[in-house]
């Protein structure tokens, strides 16, 4: 029996955490063959999750037939589709109707999916902030209460356009000071990062909030290797010698507190830097270990987006027999109980 799609809760079930899968740069849609091997895995996940460019992009979006047979296969299997977007970016740095033009941006990027009859059921919005306070190209930044208006004026447009679809804002969190500790990294040549996390999301969600486009959620990027405190920072963005005096996976689960004292979801991405340009095999370990880390101190997500924007894994499926995205999904669902 096929497995209808429900429509998408804000929060998830209580101890049963959504998954959603993702490899960038491998074939998602070598899932839709006849021959695919991944049953395990189409019976239980909950949503696959596509960059925005594999939709949309001139150069890097799957032809229609191809994102048409992966629409299909989802509808039938009752899995979602998560679409990670742009955010805000700022195409023209002429134009100053900034979160308007994104959003047609955006919404244009999408496009290509609702011809094939697909429906985007989570958009995470990724560096809206950092792209307006940061903006890169000699660009003079807005100031937090002006990015936070063009967010708003983004987030109405989505809002007409997409009323059933859910909204997260996505953090790059490393990026990112924390309640007065510094970033793990800085490119802005401030030891806070972009900013103060902390100060930024309570000005963005209460701003979203109060023009009535709330935010749905929150998602998470912060690779595992940043969560142990292991991946070294490169001399020009270093913020301190020894990376080991915070605790990082802690500052992770005080931003997830956070988020829920809001009464939206928490989601986080699941993955490794290090391992994801060593081997498939070495990518697949490190990113279970990120879950069961991260399930150790207490975190209980909303949904797991085991997310690769790396070169691993390169192969989708089979679920089976080798260290593929199925086969690291299949995993991480035995390991949630799912």
């Amino acid at each position: 029996m096929p497995r209808p799609i429900q429509p998408l809760p804000v929060l998830a079930e209580k101890g049963r955490p959504e998954v959603y899968l993702s490899a960038t740069y491998a074939d998602m849609t070598r899932l839709a063959d006849a021959d695919a091997r991944w049953d395990s895995v189409r019976s239980r996940v909950d949503g696959l999750l596509l960059h925005i460019n594999r939709v949309g992009h001139p150069r890097h979006a799957y032809p229609p037939d191809r994102l048409r047979a992966l629409v299909r296969t989802m509808d039938e299997n009752g899995i979602r589709m998560a679409v990670e977007s742009e955010g805000t970016t700022w195409p023209n740095p002429d134009e100053r109707r900034i979160g308007a033009v994104a959003a047609r941006h955006q919404l244009d990027l999408l496009e290509p999916l609702r011809k094939v009859g697909g429906t985007c059921h989570l958009l995470t919005l990724d560096g809206s902030l950092i792209k307006l306070l940061f903006p890169g190209r000699g660009r003079q930044g807005l100031s937090l209460e002006a990015a936070v208006r063009e967010i708003v004026v983004f987030l109405e447009i989505l809002r007409e356009r997409l009323p059933d679809t859910r909204i997260h804002e996505l953090v790059n969190f490393p990026n990112w000071g924390w309640k007065g500790e510094p970033a793990y990294r800085t490119e802005s040549g401030s030891p806070m990062g972009y900013g103060d996390y902390a100060v930024c999301l309570e000005a963005l969600l209460a701003g979203a909030r109060d023009a009535g486009v709330p935010f749905d959620g929150v998602t998470v990027d912060n690779p595992y290797g940043y969560a142990m405190g292991t991946i070294p920072v490169e001399p020009q963005a270093r913020v301190m010698e020894d990376t080991g005096v915070i605790d990082w996976m802690a500052r992770i689960r005080d931003l997830e507190d956070t988020v829920r004292r809001h009464g939206i979801a928490y989601d986080l991405i699941v993955n490794d830097q290090e391992s994801g340009g060593l081997s498939p095999e070495a990518y697949h370990h490190a990113t279970l270990a990120f879950v069961d880390a991260y399930r150790r101190v207490g975190g209980r997500p909303d949904r797991y987006l085991v997310e690769s924007w790396y070169q691993y894994p390169d192969q989708v499926e089979p679920e089976e027999g080798a260290y593929t995205l199925a086969a690291l999904g299949r995993a991480v669902l035995d390991r949630l109980g799912r």
